[in-house]
């Protein structure tokens, strides 16, 4: 989960996604983490440079977005510095401190051969603004964040290390499994609320495509898909559902319908199933889907 919502957020910074753009199945936005996390037996598995990097990311956009939230910080800094000679001990002689390495993750929008070039080696304020220019769409400058993290030398030196150190990929290729605390489902969840609003705030539109979501995903029911959770336009909530205070716009999508056997008309009917089937009022439903078809006639490519 933390993996993929950071992908989602990687998608959105690096690409600089704007109103109108469209994300494609962005399951990390919608599925339970109180489901999964029992699912998973409340373990983590996952590479080590990995965990390391989510870990990272969490602090990063709950420190921009909830400054205040000390108790995760400070849970998240020392997960960091635990796991940070496991992975880079004796592999690299980059001395760097946490805050070196969240600049460094601000990088990974950027082109890799760039970072051995020899105009890299000593750059200020000026020369940056060169740099720039001269690299037109291969440097990830429009962050806001970019600037800062690129004139950090260390968070550079990392960034090359991250592409082209071979000893620490393998390292960081090591498989961990680890219990998944009370802080880390707090913390996950707190990302995820974040992501949902920046999303919604960007007015970034979400495909969701029932069939293949259910088929590459761990969840058994098609009412369990996160379209529900980013968007309830006109639906009466029933029995514990969460009634949203804002719907992303998103469209129903059939994602690649000879691969996974599907048309538009069965994506529907599945929607409306689901719905009718967990106990939502049908007209309301069929309202629901009409919404969902004029949301979708917004986001053609047509």
């Amino acid at each position: 989960m933390a993996s993929g919502l950071r992908a989602i957020d990687e998608v959105v910074e690096f690409l600089n996604f704007q109103s109108g753009d469209r994300l494609g199945h962005a399951l990390a936005l919608g599925l339970n983490i109180d489901k999964i996390a029992i699912q998973k037996r409340y373990m983590i598995f996952s590479s080590l440079h990995d965990y390391i990097d989510d870990i990272t990311w969490m602090y990063q956009l709950i420190h921009i977005y909830d400054p205040g939230n000390f108790k995760l910080l400070n849970f998240l800094k020392t997960e960091f510095e635990t796991r940070k000679l496991e992975l880079f001990s004796g592999v690299t002689d980059v001395k760097f401190d946490f805050f070196d390495y969240v600049d460094s993750l601000n990088l990974r929008g950027d082109y890799p051969p760039y970072y051995s070039s020899a105009k890299f080696n000593n750059v200020d304020y000026v020369s940056y603004e060169q740099i720039k220019n001269m690299c037109d769409v291969n440097l990830n400058s429009g962050n806001p964040k970019h600037k800062k993290s690129f004139l950090n030398v260390i968070a550079r030196e990392l960034y090359f290390e991250y592409h082209y150190n071979k000893l620490l990929k393998k390292r960081g290729e090591k498989v961990v499994n680890i219990e998944m605390c009370d802080l880390y489902l707090e913390s996950l969840k707190r990302c995820q609320e974040i992501m949902i609003m920046k999303i919604h705030t960007r007015k970034i539109f979400i495909e969701a495509n029932p069939t293949s979501n259910k088929k590459i995903s761990s969840i058994s029911r098609y009412i369990d898909l996160p379209f529900l959770k980013l968007n309830q336009f006109g639906l009466t909530p029933i029995r514990d559902d969460k009634k949203l205070s804002f719907h992303i716009p998103l469209s129903i999508n059939t994602d690649d319908s000879s691969i996974f056997q599907t048309n538009l008309q069965n994506e529907y009917s599945i929607v409306i199933a689901a719905l009718i089937q967990e106990g939502y009022d049908s007209e309301e439903v069929y309202r629901y889907l009409e919404y969902l078809r004029e949301s979708s006639m917004h986001q053609t490519f047509i």
